[in-house]
């Protein structure tokens, strides 16, 4: 029931480590075929984490979310307190590369839906409040 502010998190149920965005170190969109028209592919290193309590790498933190999920199945994508995707997880990822494939829809929607969805979990936490101020576009 917490929310912290700008935070980007992969979790499985309450009490299940937890994966955050240090050691992310790229985000594609990769172009496939039907019915994965794209997909989105993240990838951790296994660079140390300075200041890190749990002392597990990118890696290593994905490894033991994955290998959570594989008795539920399911990895949630939080990005800032809500839900975006849900990755389905045969098997725990120990090569830090996670692909997350998007529901079946038209080529032009997965491509919309993989762009945003890859530009969020690609941003950090934002240092500060972002408000949005007008939401319509002016062209002159």
């Amino acid at each position: 029931g917490d929310s912290v502010t700008g935070f980007r998190t992969y979790l499985v149920s309450e009490g299940a480590p937890v994966l955050g965005s240090e050691g992310l170190q790229e985000v594609s969109i990769q172009a496939y075929t039907f019915p994965n028209y794209y997909f989105v592919r993240a990838f951790w290193s296994d660079t140390p984490l300075a200041g890190d309590k749990v002392g597990v790498s990118g890696v290593a933190r994905l490894q033991s979310v994955t290998s959570a999920a594989t008795s539920g199945g399911r990895v949630l994508v939080v990005v800032d307190d809500r839900v975006v995707s849900v990755v389905a997880v045969r098997k725990e990822i120990a090569d830090g590369r996670l692909v997350v494939r998007l529901p079946p829809a038209a080529p032009e929607v997965q491509r919309r839906v993989a762009t945003n969805l890859a530009g969020r979990i690609a941003s950090g936490p934002h240092p500060c409040d972002v408000v949005v101020v007008k939401s319509s576009t002016e062209r002159r």
